[in-house]
């Protein structure tokens, strides 16, 4: 596990970084992008995008 997809990241403490977090009441990882003037994108991801750990 990496701090990428640590499973102490939420969506909240991403905002203004990038990084995988697990979204608890769907049961999914996302892979959280903030990009300017705070427009978010959440890609659902089976996988880390930085050390391959299969989540």
């Amino acid at each position: 596990m990496c701090d990428y997809c640590s499973s102490e990241n939420t969506d909240e403490n991403l905002r203004g970084e990038d990084g995988v977090y697990y979204d608890v009441k769907k049961s999914k990882h996302y892979l959280y992008i903030e990009h300017f003037f705070g427009e978010v994108y959440k890609i659902e991801v089976n996988y880390c995008p930085e050390c391959g750990r299969k989540l």
